[in-house]
């Protein structure tokens, strides 16, 4: 299992899977990944309704991800 802090509070987790937890990712200048550059989301786990976190809507979207 890999483990990336992407920023802010973003993570990354890397297994069998790829979950992304907060992934506050556009306009955020910590931010080490672009949302567009994720190819796969297996999860996308958000853990407080904050505008900040609104990346996680075009990742599930593009690519057919859980959101929870």
């Amino acid at each position: 299992m890999n483990i990336t802090w992407l920023g802010h509070a973003a993570l990354k987790i890397e297994g069998s899977k790829i979950v992304f937890i907060d992934p506050f990712l556009s306009g955020n200048p910590m931010a080490s990944l672009r949302a567009q550059d994720i190819a796969r989301a297996d999860l996308v786990v958000v853990s407080h309704d904050h505008g900040d976190h609104s990346t996680t809507g075009r990742i599930d979207r593009n690519l057919n991800a859980i959101h929870h």
